[in-house]
C-alpha cells in the first residue's frame, strides 16, 4: 500500500485503510475516513504553498514567483522551456518530449502550481506542488495493493496448471489456452449461468 505521509493522521488513517482492505471495516472507520481527508483538503489547500515558498527560500535563498497550472502539459511546457540547469541528458530529454509531447499525458487534469524565478534571461523553473485529489490516492493505493497480490497469484496458477499437466501426462503447453479459447470458454460458461 502506498505511504500518505503528507497526511496529518495518517497513521490512523492507513489503519482503517488495511481494514477495509482486509474487510475488517469497524464502526467509526467511515465517519473517521472522511474526518481525516476533509481536514487534510483544508490544511494542505491552506498551508502548502506556504510551505513550498519555505522550502525554496532554504534551499535556493531566494524568494520563488509561482502560478497555477491545471493539466501537466503547462506544467511541463514550463519545465522543458526554462530549465534551471541543463546538461547533456537534460538537453536528450527534452528534445525527445518536444518531438512528441503527445507521449506525455499533456491532458491529463493536475491542481498544481510552478514555482520560478527571474534571472536576467527571463524565469527559472525551481519546482511544482500538487494538490492530489483523494480518489486518485484511492486508486493508486487500491492498485499498489493489487500489484503486490497479483504475482503471487500468478504463481499459483502456473504451480496448479503444471500439476495438471503432470497429473495428465502432458506438455505443459498443452495447459495453456489461447486467447480465443479463454473468449470460447467464458462466453460458454455465461450461456451456461444464463447471463448470456
Amino acid at each position: 500500500m502506498i505511504d500518505l505521509t503528507s497526511f496529518l493522521h495518517r497513521e490512523h488513517f492507513h489503519n482503517c485503510l488495511a481494514r477495509w482492505l482486509a474487510d475488517e471495516i469497524t464502526p467509526s472507520d467511515p465517519a473517521d475516513v472522511k474526518r481525516i481527508v476533509n481536514l487534510n483538503a483544508v490544511v494542505i489547500k491552506r498551508y502548502l504553498c506556504p510551505f513550498a515558498n519555505s522550502m525554496i527560500r532554504a534551499v535556493y535563498g531566494l524568494d520563488p514567483h509561482s502560478f497555477p497550472f491545471h493539466d501537466k502539459g503547462a506544467m511541463k511546457d514550463f519545465a522543458t522551456n526554462h530549465p534551471a540547469t541543463t546538461n547533456a541528458r537534460i538537453e536528450e530529454m527534452i528534445s525527445r518530449y518536444r518531438a512528441r509531447p503527445e507521449d506525455y499525458y499533456r491532458e491529463t487534469p493536475v491542481d498544481g502550481r510552478v514555482y520560478h524565478a527571474a534571472n536576467g534571461a527571463g524565469p527559472v523553473f525551481l519546482g511544482v506542488a500538487r494538490f492530489k485529489r483523494y480518489r486518485r490516492i484511492a486508486e493508486k493505493a487500491s492498485a499498489a495493493h493489487l500489484g503486490l497480490r497479483l504475482p503471487a497469484h500468478s504463481r499459483d496458477a502456473e504451480y496448479r496448471a503444471s500439476q495438471r499437466a503432470r497429473e495428465m501426462n502432458l506438455p505443459l503447453e498443452h495447459m495453456v489456452s489461447t486467447p480465443d479459447q479463454m473468449l470460447r470458454n467464458s462466453q460458454r460458461r455465461r450461456r451456461a449461468s444464463g447471463k448470456a
